[in-house]
């Protein structure tokens, strides 16, 4: 059977053999984590919008497949437009809106396949001591992939749902800014075969993870109406990938 070239399949575990259906099960687990663009916590400015991008790098490829290693191909990197709407109602509490979209023929830029992302959120922010600040937000997205997954004439189709639920704290300082962020989540996938006429649905809560939560740590800086972010996501025994953001702000 064909390697999976899909555009998020990105696997950080190595095993010797497995079967098919445990290789689909984890392609699902890996790429639905990829495409819900787990959301950067910066503070919240005096301006009103932000257009944000928020760039994926994605770690390098497992092509392993049933103890055969095959060629595979997946671009370097992954990311999401997102338009973000700032309110303060108070000196110390804000709130912020935003939605994204990643559609088909901007991504046909980096894969053959059809992709599409949408995503909307909404995140509470509230200003303390020291310049310091603490958020709580909620994200709901959804994703889909289709095209030849598993087969070079096949019409494959992977789709998700994912809600995710956070809290972050951070502290604005001289020079730029820090924040972590901790989170929970549930993605429901399925993925179509068409070779097979097989779907597989799974829902992951991140119950293989030593605790069900992801982790977020961000360093950044202002300059002017932009901000710049480097940020860290870790999943216990899935996955640990870099991001970065560029935020222009008015």
């Amino acid at each position: 059977m064909k390697t999976f070239i899909l555009l998020f399949f990105i696997p950080t575990f190595s095993f010797a053999t497995v079967t098919w259906q445990k290789q689909a099960e984890r392609l699902q687990k890996i790429s639905t984590t990829l495409t819900e663009a787990t959301p950067v916590v910066t503070p919240v400015t005096n301006k009103q919008f932000d257009v944000l991008m928020d760039i994926s790098l994605l770690p390098k490829l497992n092509s392993t497949i049933g103890g055969k290693k095959e060629d595979t191909k997946a671009p370097p990197f992954h990311g999401v437009p997102i338009i973000r709407w700032n309110h303060a109602f108070n000196d110390q509490f804000s709130s912020r809106l935003w939605a994204g979209a990643l559609p088909s023929f901007a991504a046909s830029f980096l894969t053959e396949h059809k992709v599409n992302q949408y995503l909307i959120g909404l995140e509470g922010q509230l200003k303390s001591k020291f310049n310091s600040y603490f958020s709580f937000g909620y994200q709901l997205s959804s994703s889909s992939i289709k095209g030849n997954i598993t087969e070079d004439q096949s019409n494959d189709e992977m789709t998700s749902v994912a809600g995710i639920m956070y809290l972050g704290a951070g502290q604005n300082l001289s020079l730029g800014f820090w924040g972590l962020t901790l989170g929970a989540r549930r993605n429901d996938s399925e993925f179509y075969i068409q070779v097979d006429e097989t779907t597989y649905k799974f829902s992951d809560q991140l119950e293989d993870s030593t605790i069900p939560l992801y982790y977020q740590g961000t360093i950044g800086s202002n300059y002017k109406s932009f901000t710049f972010a480097l940020t860290q996501l870790y999943i216990p025994r899935r996955i640990l990938m870099p991001k970065f953001s560029i935020i222009y702000s008015w």
